[in-house]
C-alpha cells in the first residue's frame, strides 16, 4: 500500500509540475535562423518562391522517400498550395503561398493535420549586403495550453532542421 501511495504522489507531482510549466510557458513557438550566401537575392529567390524548388533544399523531403505530395494551383504564385502525406516523421499537412515580394520575401501559411492539428506561419527573407545575401528563414505557431509545453522541446529540433535546410540552400 505504501508503494502505491508513493507512486500516486510522484504522478500527482509530475502532473502538477506539467500544469505549472504549461501556465508559464510561451503561448507561441517562434524560430528564425539565418545564413550568409554568396549570391544575389535574384539568384536565390527562385529556390524559395517555388514549392518544387524548395523541396530540393528543405530537409523534410528526405525523411520519407515514399511521401505523397502535390501542388494545387500554379507553383510560385500566391494561392498555390503544397500538400503532403507521409510517415510519422513528416505527417500530413499543407502549405499555401500568401505573399511574394520578388527577390525580398516569401510568406506561407501552414496547416499541419497529422500527427496533430495546428497552424503556423513561415517566411523566408532575403537581405542583400556587400557579401551577397543574408537569408533568414522563420516560423511561428500559436501553442495553446497544454501543447505549449511541447513547444519548449520542439524549438531546438526545428532550429536544427532550419540550419540544415539553409546549409543545403547555400549549395545551389
Amino acid at each position: 500500500m505504501k508503494a502505491l501511495k508513493t507512486v500516486g504522489i510522484v504522478l500527482g507531482s509530475l502532473i502538477g509540475l506539467l500544469l505549472l510549466v504549461g501556465l508559464i510557458a510561451p503561448k507561441e513557438m517562434s524560430v528564425a535562423r539565418s545564413i550568409q550566401i554568396d549570391a544575389s537575392p535574384e539568384t536565390i529567390y527562385p529556390y524559395i518562391s517555388s514549392f518544387e524548388q524548395a523541396d530540393r533544399w528543405q530537409p523534410w523531403s528526405k525523411l520519407d522517400q515514399n511521401m505523397k505530395e502535390g501542388i494545387r494551383g500554379t507553383d510560385g504564385e500566391v494561392g498555390a498550395t503544397n500538400w503532403w502525406e507521409g510517415n510519422e516523421d513528416v505527417g500530413k499537412g499543407e502549405q499555401t503561398l500568401v505573399s511574394l515580394k520578388p527577390n525580398e520575401r516569401v510568406e506561407t501559411d501552414m496547416h499541419f493535420i497529422e500527427p496533430f492539428d495546428s497552424k503556423a506561419s513561415a517566411y523566408t527573407q532575403l537581405d542583400a549586403n556587400d557579401g551577397g545575401t543574408k537569408v533568414t528563414w522563420g516560423f511561428s505557431s500559436p501553442m495553446a495550453f497544454p501543447m505549449n509545453v511541447m513547444g519548449l522541446f520542439m524549438t531546438g529540433a526545428l532550429e536544427d532542421d532550419y540550419d540544415e535546410g539553409l546549409a543545403s540552400l547555400k549549395e545551389f
